[in-house]
């Protein structure tokens, strides 16, 4: 037998075995694709995921998609290209329901819009805060506030220079309080009531210059009281009750002129001698 006459009978068992194996019904042509392997037949590519999304340059819109991906929302809402778009904004807004995410363009020099707030507080977060949220620059209020969020705070987030709003209360956070946010000089409130946090108190939070209000209470923090917060001229309320701080209270607190409210108590071992 000749080499063609070989190559045409190869060939034709080939596709006489196609035949009987994937009969030309719809149905079992289906499933037979899926069995098939080698160069007859490649597998099919997989779907591509929707999330997260992966650039070498992230827009905005980039980042809160993968912020909001790992939040492990139940009902996630939308995130355009266009989301801060000022002919698109309210559009996108609509489907938010009661999550606030805020855009503006009163924020930053160049006019454009820019993701300045994101409220999602008690819609059952359970995923974690993931560091791209960092790349929202100009964000200034953060309240995802009694969810079950777990895993660190990022230690970047002091990166947020524009931020004035940190609340992060009543969630599962673990590990320590980041020394970054001692760079958020715009904040004014820094909530980390009933959470896991552990470590001393960074003495950094001394530096927030605008804070009037921090909550520290109901974590397991351990450690001294830093002296560095009695810097906190505008400091109005102090709440470190129940964890595990040890010491004395700062003379230097006595200079906190702005102070309204001050809760220590239920810190083992700690010893108020302060005016206040």
């Amino acid at each position: 037998m000749d080499e063609h006459s070989v190559m045409f009978l190869t060939k034709f068992s080939f596709f006489l075995v196609l035949f009987v194996l994937c009969p030309l019904d719809s149905g079992s042509r289906s499933r037979c694709s899926a069995q098939m392997t080698g160069d007859y037949a490649p597998s099919p590519s997989p779907s591509p995921s929707p999330a997260p999304r992966s650039s070498s340059k992230f827009s905005e819109a980039d980042a809160l998609d993968n912020v909001v991906y790992y939040f492990s929302l139940t009902s996630p809402p939308t995130i355009s290209s266009s989301f801060c778009d000022r002919q698109h904004h309210q559009m996108d807004q609509s489907s938010l329901n009661s999550i606030n995410i805020a855009c503006s363009n009163t924020i930053g020099p160049d006019n454009e819009w820019h993701i300045t707030e994101i409220t999602m507080a008690s819609v059952s977060l359970d995923g974690f805060i993931h560091p791209d949220i960092t790349k929202l620059t100009y964000l200034q209020t953060l309240d995802l506030s009694n969810n079950q969020l777990h895993d660190s705070i990022p230690s970047n987030l002091g990166d947020l220079s524009h931020l004035t709003i940190l609340d992060l209360s009543s969630n599962q956070l673990t590990g320590t309080i980041p020394l970054s946010l001692g760079n958020l000089k715009n904040l004014t409130e820094l909530d980390l009531w009933s959470n896991k946090l552990s470590g001393a108190i960074p003495p950094e939070l001394g530096n927030l210059s605008q804070l009037q209000l921090l909550s520290l209470d109901e974590n397991e923090l351990n450690g001294t009281l830093p002296k560095q917060l009695g810097n906190l001229s505008n400091l109005r309320a102090l709440w470190v009750t129940s964890n595990n701080l040890t010491g004395e209270v700062p003379d230097e607190y006595e200079k906190l002129g702005s102070l309204e409210v001050f809760h220590v108590l239920k810190s083992i071992n700690l010893i108020v001698n302060a005016a206040r």
